[in-house]
């Protein structure tokens, strides 16, 4: 692998996502923004972003019931909007300006070489993962996501996030915004406990 310029890496990751999240924020003015991730590659061989809202929460759950989701109890829509809370492919906003922020970040880390070979085989994966990790708690730290601890921050890799969630909410956000998180994640296990497709 050839070696990761961890300085401007990181100096380029906490510019991006400086960026990244006060554009999406502007997309959704006037919307209550609760969750912001880093969509990276299974590899951690790029990165991107992507946020939801409250109010883009009520528009997912509108659309399942829509297409016929509901609940053997309790209200359907309220159950649904656990049940999509973190589910990141459906209903969040993937960042997509241009010019990319993370341009330079996925630079240098595309220069560390092939992501299932050199990058892999030398330990990249972890050292991008903790470069990420490290940057998004650096930003909420420094007021990025506001003072409020509203925002929870975490990564994103795909249909295997879950196993690697708890890890990584906790070593990004604050204490009490981690516990905020586990608590619907709770929430959410039971919604899909009796949420319902209808058509069966």
């Amino acid at each position: 692998m050839n070696p990761l310029r961890v300085d401007r890496c990181y100096a380029a990751l906490k510019a991006g996502v400086r960026a990244s999240f006060t554009s999406l924020r502007q997309e959704h003015a006037g919307e209550r923004v609760y969750g912001y991730a880093l969509v990276v590659g299974d590899m951690m061989n790029h990165v991107g972003a992507a946020a939801h809202t409250e109010e883009g929460l009520d528009r997912a759950a509108d659309r399942y019931l829509a297409l016929g989701y509901r609940a053997t109890r309790g209200d359907a829509r309220e159950h649904l909007r656990w049940y999509l809370r973190w589910n990141c492919d459906d209903g969040w906003t993937h960042f997509a300006a241009d010019p990319n922020p993370f341009v330079t970040a996925n630079a240098l880390l595309a220069a560390c070489g092939d992501p299932y070979e050199a990058f892999s085989d030398g330990g990249g994966p972890d050292l991008a993962e903790e470069l990420f990790l490290a940057a998004l708690h650096e930003c909420y730290a420094a007021g990025v996501f506001g003072a409020d601890g509203a925002v929870t921050v975490t990564l994103y890799t795909g249909d295997d996030a879950a196993k690697d969630a708890a890890r990584w909410v906790k070593r990004a956000n604050p204490p009490a915004v981690f516990a905020r998180w586990q608590a619907e994640q709770k929430r959410g296990a039971l919604a899909a406990r009796v949420v319902t497709t209808g058509r069966g």
